[in-house]
């Protein structure tokens, strides 16, 4: 039998996503009843590891790996739902060495969170403490070792969370088959 090994050559792209936390068992609920489920609000960065991606497509080895990698969602601390007045008028934004790198609001967001739910609950329960990510907006791109990231979410112009996230060297990793 013969063993492949890859040694890859990483291209990490980094989108910034609003998230929430469900806040009690979700089944089969309706989407206006959406507030009634979510605890609290967070941002994060959702990292996918590219290179990894589609050499595993390619391969047919699974490519979960490519986003669950130690380290690849870092989130921010948790703003409880009653500080966010409507969550579909956010602005979510990444910067990359103080660059913008993705700005929009969450009122643009193809899915609602409603319709995220009462899809997501027709086949799944969630339960207290699940953490729902919603998509990310236009403009992800790669990330290098030595970048800093730094995402914040706002409300009407006032910063509700803000994170930061340094890409080192020993937050990545080669992935052998």
């Amino acid at each position: 039998m013969i063993m492949k090994v890859f040694f890859l050559i990483f291209i990490f792209l980094m989108p910034v996503e609003l998230g929430f936390v469900i806040s009690k068992t979700a089944n089969n609920i309706k989407k206006e009843n959406f507030l009634d489920y979510i605890d609290a609000y967070f941002v994060c960065l959702d990292l996918t590891d590219r290179t990894f991606q589609q050499e595993a497509k390619k391969n047919s080895f699974p490519w979960f790996y490519a986003k669950g990698q130690d380290g690849f969602l870092p989130i921010s601390k948790f703003i409880d739902k009653s500080i966010v007045k409507d969550p579909h008028n956010l602005e979510l934004t990444l910067f990359i060495n103080d660059q913008i790198r993705q700005n929009d609001n969450t009122g643009n967001m193809h899915y609602k969170i409603g319709e995220t739910l009462e899809h997501l609950t027709r086949y799944i329960t969630l339960n207290k403490g699940d953490l729902i990510l919603t998509g990310t907006p236009h403009g992800i791109g790669p990330i290098n070792v030595g970048d800093k990231l730094k995402a914040n979410l706002k409300q009407n112009g006032e910063v509700l969370v803000e994170m930061n996230y340094n890409v080192e060297e020993e937050n990545l990793f080669k992935i052998k088959f």
